[in-house]
């Protein structure tokens, strides 16, 4: 394969895998664009029950330190969510 060829082809790919629309599994088995507004809104409700869940534990205990690993997933699934939102809305905005 020529060298062009080859850089056409990695081009194509990059722009299938960019493009490819992430998916975001809600609370309920709904299924929602990732960062959309629907999502960031469950992992916030998901977010106050885990602090809900947590707060009944006493400070120190396993279980409270497991409720707070969940809570940490949440927060780095928040806020990956957040920034792609922001993402996305900054590249509409040059869209227009």
């Amino acid at each position: 394969m020529r060298q062009s060829n080859k850089e056409a082809l990695v081009e194509y790919i990059k722009l299938i895998v960019e493009s490819r629309v992430r998916e975001a599994h809600l609370t309920g088995g709904r299924i929602s664009e990732w960062g959309s507004s629907e999502h960031i809104a469950d992992l916030d409700e998901q977010i106050a029950e885990i602090q809900k869940r947590k707060s009944r534990h006493g400070r120190g205990s396993a279980a409270r330190a497991e409720w707070a690993k969940v809570e940490a997933r949440l927060r780095a699934e928040l806020k990956s969510a957040q920034r792609h939102a922001s993402k996305e809305m900054l590249s509409e905005k040059d869209g227009e």
